[in-house]
């Protein structure tokens, strides 16, 4: 999955061609088709960013969306015994598994580009105030119980952070991005306070 282009339809009908009609199909340049990534992406086995590459990604991601950051926010999401469902599955239900976790959270990504995997468990994406985020975590736990040979599944906790980078530079937010990651992660079963990138 990849960014979802604009595209503009006109129909002309032209009297110095026999008044044939012609319709006209416009794209938007295929540099602006090309996801954000770093040259040098680190990809995770759910072939998403690891958490390096994705906070760079976001760097850039932060900096496009400009005033519009504010009606965005950072997910943070921790499937809990996702590691140990890994390890009950056969490595084509594994792959599965990831790779529609990853579309899962890509899809509700800003420009379907804005995910990443932040370690093992725990995954982050940028999307608008608007994507269903209790909907996303449900489809998820959907997901991983219906491949589950025992039946139990995953059980996703969520964290969100205002977007609000306040005159940082691209490092400065790569290195707020990592921090945040870092306590998400770290902060396993307890209380996540950071609620802003700034």
């Amino acid at each position: 999955l990849g960014p979802t282009p604009s595209l503009s339809l006109a129909g002309y009908q032209i009297a110095d061609m026999d008044h044939r009609f012609y319709l006209a199909l416009q794209l938007p340049a295929i540099e602006s088709l090309k996801p954000n990534k770093s040259p040098s992406l680190a990809v995770t086995t759910s072939g998403l960013p690891d958490s390096q590459s994705f906070a760079e990604t976001l760097a850039g991601r932060i900096s496009r969306l400009g005033s519009a950051a504010d009606t965005h926010k950072l997910t943070l999401m921790r499937l809990d015994g996702l590691v140990e469902l890994e390890d009950r599955l056969e490595k084509e239900t594994r792959h599965r598994l990831l790779t529609s976790v990853a579309n899962i959270v890509r899809a509700a990504s800003v420009g379907g580009d804005s995910a990443g995997q932040i370690d093992a468990e725990s995954f982050s994406f940028v999307h608008s105030n608007q994507v269903d985020i209790a909907g996303l975590a449900d489809r998820i736990r959907g997901l991983a119980c219906s491949l589950d040979p025992d039946g139990e599944g995953v059980s996703p906790e969520m964290s969100m952070v205002d977007l609000n980078p306040d005159g940082m530079g691209p490092d400065e937010v790569v290195n707020a991005c990592l921090y945040i990651f870092d306590r998400f992660i770290s902060h396993h079963g307890g209380e996540f306070k950071i609620d802003c990138l700034s």
